[in-house]
């Protein structure tokens, strides 16, 4: 799906992913998410995407599987709790096209980047833009560039400026994620299984707890003494403190760049899909009137040609 997506784009997600095609499914009518809460809502993946190679590199678990709303339902393995999940996205869904993969998959942003490169992503239109907005109206997922006019002298010096102090401001973000990732790591090394059964071991032998769990007394009837389990726990709390910090820069590297990427100004003369965000779905495409008859047209040479 990578090599594809850097060749095609995301056609992965329109053609191949059951979790965008049962999605696909319910969308009734698509509202207009307003900008502001769609790019807060676009840091979920990264974050969810830092979490999982986090813990999937410490041993902790594998929490897309764990958490992701359709799996235990294709394998009807779900809890409850999962199972309503899952149908609060479906309900979702049916005015927000693909809830799950736009704000949530962790999967989109590699495919999202990979897409950014794709050499032979799909085009709206094979012809010149007549700027009818028409594909605009049919993407469901608001990944078309509107044409954008050459600024003012005035506002791009305004941007210029805005670019170079949200470049000064970089460090400042890295430094702000190394300190935060930093000290999250104690709490995420407690959701590693024998970092959390480290601990209660501890607490049952100094007495700070009456309470045993089945991992401990479990624990408890074996052979490993408890010096073995501590110290497996203090390298696997050393791991996740560096995992943390740079969990917690790749996070400020994200924002930064999403703020310099604000500051940079685009000029286009014609609608075009945004490649990052776009998911290859072709509706533009088939909603173009110049696509339209330049399918006609094949459509007619085939005709003269079996003739």
């Amino acid at each position: 799906p990578l090599i594809f997506s850097l060749l095609f784009g995301r056609v992965f997600c329109s053609s191949v992913c059951p979790l965008g095609g049962i999605q696909d499914l319910v969308l009734i009518k698509p509202i207009t998410i307003p900008i502001w809460l769609k790019t807060i809502l676009r840091f979920i993946p990264y974050v969810y995407l830092g979490l999982a190679v986090l813990f999937a590199s410490t041993g902790a678990g594998f929490i897309i599987c764990q958490f992701d709303p359709f799996v235990g339902i294709f394998r009807r393995s779900a809890s409850f709790s999962m199972i309503f999940f899952g149908m609060l996205f479906l309900g979702l869904g049916t005015v927000v096209a693909r809830p799950y993969c736009r704000f949530m998959c962790p999967y989109s942003i590699l495919l999202g980047w990979m897409s950014f490169f794709s050499k032979w992503h799909v085009s709206i239109t094979p012809d010149k833009c007549i700027k009818c907005r028409l594909c605009e109206k049919a993407c469901p997922f608001e990944a078309i560039n509107a044409p954008r006019i050459r600024p003012s002298s005035s506002y791009q010096y305004r941007s210029i400026r805005q670019f170079y102090f949200a470049v000064i401001l970089l460090p400042l973000f890295l430094f702000t994620g190394m300190i935060a990732g930093g000290g999250m790591s104690k709490w995420l090394s407690l959701k590693h299984p024998r970092v959390h059964l480290a601990e209660q071991i501890l607490r049952e032998d100094n007495m700070r707890t009456n309470q045993t769990t089945e991992e401990s007394r479990t624990f408890r009837e074996g052979s490993t003494p408890v010096s073995e389990l501590v110290l497996k726990a203090r390298g696997i709390k050393k791991k996740m403190e560096t995992g943390s910090i740079i969990f917690g820069i790749f996070i400020g590297i994200i924002v930064a760049f999403a703020l310099i990427r604000q500051t940079i100004l685009r000029t286009q003369k014609f609608y075009t899909p945004d490649q990052r965000d776009c998911l290859s779905c072709t509706r533009c495409f088939s909603f173009c009137p110049n696509g339209q008859q330049r399918i006609k047209n094949l459509k007619r040479v085939e005709v003269r040609h079996e003739t």
